[in-house]
């Protein structure tokens, strides 16, 4: 089998920056309120817990 390569135009590179940069924000903001996210990997649904919060003394 023959692995094809796919030439992306600059918009789409573009397109594809936006689109990584929105999710490590919306990434970021769930775990900032504690919210653990959601994605699919590799078929199957994996939950990405917030991080540990560390205690105050």
């Amino acid at each position: 089998m023959r692995k094809e390569t796919l030439k992306i135009s600059r918009r789409g590179k573009d397109a594809l920056t936006s689109m990584r940069r929105a999710v490590r924000r919306a990434i970021a903001e769930n775990h900032a309120l504690g919210i653990p996210v959601y994605i699919w990997r590799d078929g199957k649904v994996v939950t990405l817990p917030p991080p540990a919060r560390k205690k105050s003394r």
